[in-house]
């Protein structure tokens, strides 16, 4: 899968771009801050540098699920862990559960001929 997550972008460049936006979340996150940089910007480079990285929307949706799970409390005052990681968390959640279905769907399509061709013998 050589496809380019930027159009215009070489896939290699891309990728060091992607571990760059990686190495800042990781040198400049700071679990016990607060604020909408920390709790919001740092996790969405996170994500996006994991993006252009691994090119794989169903893995992001995955780890973005988990991590915005793990770090919502809703009903709190706080607007990103009340509101927007929950939002996040349902969001990537519907995501990983229609991408696993329609994967589920194109296997059982695919092999649906082999199936019928195997119950007539």
């Amino acid at each position: 899968m050589d496809t380019q997550p930027i159009p215009g972008l070489p896939v290699i460049l891309s990728r060091i771009v992607g571990l760059a936006l990686i190495l800042v979340f990781l040198l400049g996150y700071d679990p016990s801050a607060s604020g909408f940089g920390n709790g919001l910007l740092l996790p969405l480079a996170l994500a996006l540098g994991a993006w252009m990285t691994l090119r794989s929307a169903l893995a992001l949706a995955l780890a973005a699920a988990l991590l915005a799970g793990a770090h919502s409390a809703p009903g709190a005052t706080d607007v990103s862990s009340g509101v927007v990681y929950p939002v996040i968390a349902l969001a990537a959640g519907f995501t990983v559960l229609t991408s696993l279905g329609h994967r589920f769907r194109r296997h059982i399509l695919a092999t649906r001929d082999a199936r019928w061709a195997q119950r007539g013998d």
